[in-house]
Protein backbone atom coordinates (compact mmCIF):
# COMPACT_ATOMS: atom_id res chain seq x y z
CA UNK A 1 0.00 0.00 0.00
CA UNK A 2 1.74 3.67 -0.94
CA UNK A 3 0.56 6.80 0.28
CA UNK A 4 -0.42 10.09 -1.28
CA UNK A 5 1.37 13.34 -0.35
CA UNK A 6 1.08 16.54 -1.08
CA UNK A 7 4.85 18.63 -1.10
CA UNK A 8 4.66 22.10 -0.16
CA UNK A 9 6.65 24.74 1.26
CA UNK A 10 5.72 26.67 4.71
CA UNK A 11 7.73 30.34 4.64
CA UNK A 12 5.20 31.04 7.44
CA UNK A 13 5.34 27.29 8.95
CA UNK A 14 1.16 27.35 8.11
CA UNK A 15 0.45 23.71 6.55
CA UNK A 16 -1.52 24.93 3.57
CA UNK A 17 -5.32 23.57 3.57
CA UNK A 18 -6.20 24.92 -0.40
CA UNK A 19 -3.99 24.89 -4.16
CA UNK A 20 -4.20 28.09 -5.86
CA UNK A 21 -3.85 28.09 -9.77
CA UNK A 22 -3.87 30.53 -12.54
CA UNK A 23 -4.62 29.74 -16.39
CA UNK A 24 -5.55 31.54 -19.17
CA UNK A 25 -9.28 31.50 -18.48
CA UNK A 26 -8.88 32.79 -14.93
CA UNK A 27 -7.46 32.23 -10.92
CA UNK A 28 -8.84 29.51 -9.30
CA UNK A 29 -8.59 27.67 -5.70
CA UNK A 30 -9.57 24.29 -4.38
CA UNK A 31 -9.82 23.17 -0.50
CA UNK A 32 -8.36 19.56 0.33
CA UNK A 33 -10.65 16.94 1.65
CA UNK A 34 -9.48 14.53 4.12
CA UNK A 35 -9.46 11.88 0.96
CA UNK A 36 -7.28 13.81 -1.06
CA UNK A 37 -3.90 12.23 0.06
CA UNK A 38 -2.22 11.15 3.28
CA UNK A 39 -0.04 13.19 4.26
CA UNK A 40 1.66 16.75 4.03
CA UNK A 41 5.71 16.96 3.12
CA UNK A 42 5.70 20.70 4.55
CA UNK A 43 8.96 22.33 4.39
CA UNK A 44 9.94 24.86 7.12
CA UNK A 45 12.75 26.94 6.18
CA UNK A 46 13.66 28.51 9.41
CA UNK A 47 15.09 24.57 10.46
CA UNK A 48 15.55 23.22 6.97
CA UNK A 49 13.50 20.57 7.88
CA UNK A 50 10.42 18.72 6.22
CA UNK A 51 8.03 17.35 8.16
CA UNK A 52 5.54 14.95 7.31
CA UNK A 53 1.72 15.96 9.43
CA UNK A 54 -1.14 14.42 8.73
CA UNK A 55 -3.64 15.85 6.33
CA UNK A 56 -5.62 16.66 9.88
CA UNK A 57 -3.03 19.39 10.18
CA UNK A 58 -4.17 21.38 7.58
CA UNK A 59 -4.69 25.13 8.26
CA UNK A 60 -2.66 24.68 11.79
CA UNK A 61 0.50 26.48 12.08
CA UNK A 62 4.17 24.37 13.25
CA UNK A 63 6.20 25.90 14.92
CA UNK A 64 9.90 25.52 16.40
CA UNK A 65 10.06 27.73 19.27
CA UNK A 66 7.71 28.43 21.70
CA UNK A 67 5.24 30.99 21.09
CA UNK A 68 4.41 33.76 23.12
CA UNK A 69 0.63 33.33 22.40
CA UNK A 70 -2.63 32.04 23.39
CA UNK A 71 -3.19 30.74 20.03
CA UNK A 72 -2.62 26.91 19.93
CA UNK A 73 0.51 25.38 17.41
CA UNK A 74 1.91 22.05 17.07
CA UNK A 75 5.68 20.81 17.78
Amino acid sequence: MGYKIQAKYAGDNRVVNKTIWVDKNGTYQKKYKLNDFDFYAVYLPDIDKVVYPSINFNGCYITTQIPNSATPFYW
